[in-house]
């Protein structure tokens, strides 16, 4: 199995002026033997560790790691919005896209303004990073297909100022460290679960075909360029009935193939799929937690989409 470790520092901060690292700590590596977990998908060929922590304990409905602000700020590009700001993926290569001109729609945010999540700050490269949120809208820079303006991470050298971070309301355990983490290794490989199935299979049942709820968000989001990269989840986008997370699906960093995920000893969670206007769940999808780490021990704990199928059929698996 190829391995290709991330060199993210990952810096996790409180809020306000008080803020501190908050970085986990390596935890056991070693492998343990596989046993199916209470809700196993049939056919599943690694259906997680025995004695692994409830999955509800690591995700939160709803999501709201704010106390009632506002998750991201409206922030200028540092050389403005007429200039292209480069992305960049976790482990902190520039992305093969970049954001120019931003014409939004459904936010608060003006044109031209990059929207900041405001939940942790991150260092990449030797400085502070964040995520840029996207969603629907235009990006005069998008030339591979994107249907709206896309995630990645933004340098805080690109932004006109830095925003605030609220990592001290996230609930529970949603994004800590499990007591163990001894799962398999996997290496992303977003390209190769990803088929055109999943842009006609939503997450939410009785959507409409207009609707943004759909499966293929988790999946391989490069489109026509040249980098196949997928995300690190804060929460689910549903729960396994199928009834809403509310703000589920928040996207915590965004990673390139060829990144090391290695699962941990919490239950994996089968989320259903639904065909547009049908309240009848034809397949599941697999999420795992995990962990990405750089070469020093720093870690960076999430869920990750592994897998999905019809129900009865193969798996199609995302990573190696």
């Amino acid at each position: 199995m190829r391995i290709v470790r991330s060199v993210l520092v990952v810096a996790l901060v409180a809020s306000g002026a008080c803020d501190h690292d908050d970085v986990s700590a390596e935890l056991d590596d070693s492998s343990g033997p596989d046993a199916a977990a209470p809700d196993a998908s049939p056919g599943d060929p690694d259906p997680g560790l025995s004695g692994s922590e409830p999955a509800a304990r690591y995700n939160a409905n709803p999501f709201e790691p704010t106390n009632g602000a506002v998750p991201y700020e409206c922030i200028w590009p540092a050389l403005g919005s007429n200039a292209s700001t480069a992305a960049h993926f976790l482990h902190g290569q520039t992305a093969f896209y970049s954001w120019r001109a931003l014409d939004w729609t459904g936010t608060t945010c003006v044109p031209g303004q990059l929207r900041v999540a405001r939940w942790e700050r991150f260092t990449i490269d030797g400085e502070h990073g964040y995520v840029m949120r996207g969603g629907g809208g235009h990006n005069d820079d998008e030339v591979f297909g994107s249907e709206g303006i896309r995630f990645g991470h933004v340098l805080a050298s690109e932004l006109d100022k830095e925003t605030s971070t609220l990592t001290q309301y996230i609930p529970g355990r949603v994004g800590k460290a499990p007591a163990s983490c001894a799962g398999k290794l996997y290496v992303s490989d977003p390209a190769r679960g990803t088929t055109p199935d999943l842009s006609v299979l939503y997450y939410k049942p009785d959507q409409p075909t207009s609707s943004g709820a759909k499966w293929d968000n988790y999946g391989d989001q490069a489109g026509t360029g040249p980098t196949h990269y997928s995300y690190a989840l804060w929460t689910w986008p549903v729960l396994p009935d199928g009834s809403r997370n509310a703000g589920g699906g928040q996207i915590r960093a965004v990673l390139t193939a060829g990144e090391d995920i290695r699962t941990c000893n919490v239950e994996p969670v089968y989320l259903p799929m639904y065909r547009a206007g049908s309240s009848s769940s034809i397949g599941r999808v697999k999420m795992m937690y995990g962990r990405v780490r750089n070469s020093t021990g720093n870690a960076l704990y999430a869920w990750f989409a592994i897998a999905w199928h019809y129900d009865g059929g193969d798996w199609h698996y995302f990573v190696e």
